[in-house]
């Protein structure tokens, strides 16, 4: 039994967002403040429908594909779980460490957030984590 309840306290702990806290908007713009970031490897990492809904962009899930759908002004962007990349078209653009599911969310590291999707959709972004790691 005490093995069991050590076990649950031990899964509830990885399940929590570490803490940290960001900002994000574009330039301008009043920052959104985005509270569940999660700590990977030192590595934050943001639910891909906050940072879009900050950065006023949108997109969906697609199950059937298992792709995440992003509309941009330079077309259809895809990023999906495990994909070391961002496809816009025919251009393929890295991403390190890849997006992955964390807490029933798509995740996105902060490298993504500031310089991935910035670089790729040609626009700025204020990125701000509150929380740095050491």
């Amino acid at each position: 039994m005490v093995r069991i309840l050590t076990f649950v306290i031990l899964l509830l702990t990885l399940a929590v967002p570490a803490g940290a806290t960001v900002e994000l908007s574009l330039p301008g713009k009043t920052p959104t403040t985005i509270t569940e970031v999660y700590l990977r490897n030192e590595v934050p990492f943001l639910a891909i429908g906050d940072v879009l809904s900050a950065l006023k962009l949108s997109g969906h899930w697609d199950s059937v594909a298992h792709v995440y759908d992003i509309r941009t002004a330079r077309g259809r962007a895809v990023i999906s779980p495990g994909s070391h990349y961002l496809r816009i078209g025919d251009s393929f653009t890295p991403i390190d460490p890849q997006p992955r599911f964390i807490d029933g969310r798509l995740r996105v590291p902060e490298e993504f957030v500031t310089k991935v999707l910035p670089k790729a959709l040609g626009m700025t972004v204020y990125y701000r984590n509150l929380n740095p790691p050491d």
